[in-house]
């Protein structure tokens, strides 16, 4: 169940919040889910007001998981795509990662993670400091076989021209990522999965190379695969 907490509240229920605890909530409303961008399952939330009151109790007492993702098979993923409707959980194995930088600053505006879920490829996509903390976390990573868990992204559509077209899995403020065996559910999908994604190796993070406007236009007039991904900047001089 997803809870709100409206930002008048947050000075008194936000030191209070430590992820993994478990507490007794009292006092709260009962409304229905938002069908946009949802967390949960879950029809009805909670939400929070002024009369709310939070008991921090042991966990030993309970039986209560600490993780509980909503993982969606790439057919699910398609059928969500470009609705703003749900933001799923995601688990696959890492083939590689672009990192786009700031040519002023050289700080990381976007990271592309290439990733095969059920044998097709996809592209995961985070921005500013989700890139940053994700290629940190890349960085660290040895050649070979690398099981990410991406939590909550919005599942985007991009068609290249009429008949081929691109799934983006684009990261919200809301994700989280983990790694091989930092929680029970990438190590047990790392079991499971060893032997069909024997042959998916994480190569690291790709080379970015600049290139000129005759050299894309020739690209996009020759090419056949049409595997390359361009970004263009551009500095407006006028209006």
């Amino acid at each position: 169940m997803q809870g709100t907490i409206h930002i008048q509240h947050l000075p008194k229920f936000q030191p209070l919040l430590n992820e993994g605890s478990i507490y007794v909530i009292i006092g709260f409303e009962v409304t229905k889910s938002n069908p946009r961008f949802k967390l949960t399952d879950f029809k009805n939330s909670i939400r929070f007001n002024q009369t709310t009151t939070m008991v921090l109790i042991d966990d030993s007492f309970t039986q209560i998981p600490k993780d509980l993702f909503r993982f969606r098979t790439h057919d699910q993923l398609l059928s969500l795509a470009n609705t703003n409707k749900d933001l799923p959980d995601v688990i696959g194995a890492v083939c590689s990662s672009k990192a786009y930088r700031n040519e002023s600053t050289l700080k990381i505006e976007r990271l592309l993670v290439y990733m095969c879920l059920q044998s097709e490829k996809v592209l995961l996509s985070a921005f500013d400091d989700h890139a940053a903390i994700l290629n940190s976390s890349l960085e660290k990573k040895a050649t070979g076989t690398c099981i990410m868990l991406a939590t909550n992204i919005n599942p985007n559509f991009f068609w290249r021209h009429s008949i081929v077209g691109e799934m983006y899995l684009n990261a919200t403020s809301a994700t989280h990522f983990y790694f091989d065996a930092g929680i029970q559910a990438t190590h047990n999908f790392a079991e499971r999965d060893t032997k069909n994604n024997s042959d998916v190796k994480y190569s690291g993070v790709q080379k970015i190379e600049q290139s000129s406007i005759a050299e894309l236009n020739h690209y996009h007039t020759t090419s056949i695969t049409q595997d390359a991904e361009f970004f263009c900047t551009t500095k407006v001089v006028g209006s």
